[in-house]
């Protein structure tokens, strides 16, 4: 049987998601925030449905829930991992107060980071292989995501938002100390 973590399964994609997994044969480990909704689910879902509790930005509570995952799983490796848990903060950004911003990238960008980081274990990965710049490509990708909700909004006012694109080039900054 094949075995999937989704994040966010108490409604919309993550519990159509779920939905779908189970029917086709596959075991959900899915994560909700209220117990509430765990006992919801499992009963709705039955015996291929296990309820994790936690949010995603609690890291202990998530390792905990990667810790059940791995007993559950023995020896045997999980399939996947659905990152899907999130919320939307709305506002223009340049009127939007900065702590309700830093909640949006902390459940959205962080919490995603702190799930796959406790769970990759479970997919098999090894750590000694990997040595990248992901935390800096995600800043710059969300730089431009920003740059370009902000070009919209501030085209009604004539206001002119531009991205640049440049080539390769040595920059020579360094990693803060």
């Amino acid at each position: 049987m094949k075995q999937v973590v989704i994040t966010g399964v108490s409604t919309g994609i993550g519990h159509a998601s779920t939905k779908v997994l189970i029917n086709r044969g596959f075991r959900v480990f899915g994560s909700v925030r209220r117990q509430e909704d765990a006992d919801r689910l499992e009963n709705e879902f039955g015996e291929r449905f296990v309820p994790l509790l936690f949010d995603v930005t609690d890291e202990a509570a998530v390792q905990t829930a990667a810790e059940t995952v791995g007993r559950h799983l023995g020896a045997s490796t999980l399939d996947g991992l659905v990152n899907n848990a999130g919320i939307e903060v709305t506002g223009p950004l340049a009127y939007l107060p900065v702590d309700q911003f830093r909640e949006q990238l902390e459940v959205n960008l962080v919490g995603p980071l702190i799930v796959t980081k406790a769970f990759l274990p479970l997919l098999g990965s090894d750590p000694a292989r990997c040595s990248f710049s992901g935390a800096y490509s995600a800043s710059k990708f969300g730089l431009e995501g920003f740059s370009e909700s902000l070009r919209r909004e501030l085209i009604l006012f004539g206001i002119d938002v531009i991205i640049i694109r440049p080539g390769a080039e040595s920059s020579g900054f360094e990693k803060p100390s």
